[in-house]
């Protein structure tokens, strides 16, 4: 299921204003407005299909709510993206979850975006055929209170290239 762009930051700031497991203090959530976030760009949607490894070991990582967690490091995913080819990222699943994930680093980190990566979920459409929907990646929640550990990305995740998509730093758009 792939979800909207609209929906999904509204669910997303829902969460971090009203939930009880939100990285925001009772002080934050009172002055929290929005997610800082650059505008939907559809180049950033690509349909990607998941080169699974043989070996499927079972790894622990830091995720990111910045609690250890159990994964399977399922493959990779190659795609072309705003014109640049053959980039490549490492893809995780949370059997607990039932979620597919990406904890990536790009060019815009430290600048636009948080300086340690970001998180963005892999939608299934098909048989080991995914969405990547950069538009719907997120920080970790370190970001919004430093109580939080954050995780780094794999070295494999780290791409070259920016990612003008999904959230920003926080910090920099609340300064």
């Amino acid at each position: 299921m792939v979800i909207a762009y609209q929906e999904f930051w509204e669910k997303y700031e829902d969460f971090l204003k009203n939930s009880n497991d939100s990285p925001l203090e009772e002080e934050q959530k009172q002055t929290f407005k929005s997610v800082p976030r650059f505008e939907e760009d559809k180049k950033y949607r690509v349909k990607v299909v998941l080169k699974e490894r043989r070996l499927q070991p079972r790894i622990q990582v830091m995720g990111p709510e910045g609690k250890v967690i159990t994964v399977i490091k399922k493959g990779i995913v190659e795609f072309t993206i705003n014109s640049f080819p053959h980039q490549k990222l490492t893809v995780y699943y949370d059997p607990e979850k039932q979620l597919y994930f990406i904890h990536f680093k790009d060019l815009t980190n430290g600048k636009e975006t948080y300086g340690a990566g970001r998180f963005v979920n892999l939608y299934p459409i098909g048989e080991n055929e995914f969405i990547l929907d950069f538009n719907l990646a997120y920080n970790p929640y370190c970001v919004y209170n430093d109580n939080w550990t954050c995780p780094t990305p794999p070295l494999e995740n780290r791409l070259t290239i920016p990612i003008q998509a999904g959230e920003k730093d926080y910090h920099l758009s609340n300064e």
